[in-house]
């Protein structure tokens, strides 16, 4: 059985997301803190 290339793009769009979604949680985890301790400093 043959892929069609819509579903092959729609698997690897899909993975792609999942990195997205990844990447984002481990950098919104490594930023807010520091955001927030800024924010804090900055408004006192």
């Amino acid at each position: 059985m043959e892929l069609a290339p819509s579903d092959a793009v729609k698997r690897g769009s899909e993975a792609g997301d999942d990195l997205f979604a990844l990447w984002l949680e481990s950098w919104r985890s490594e930023f807010f803190p520091v955001a927030e301790d800024l924010l804090i400093h900055l408004t006192g």
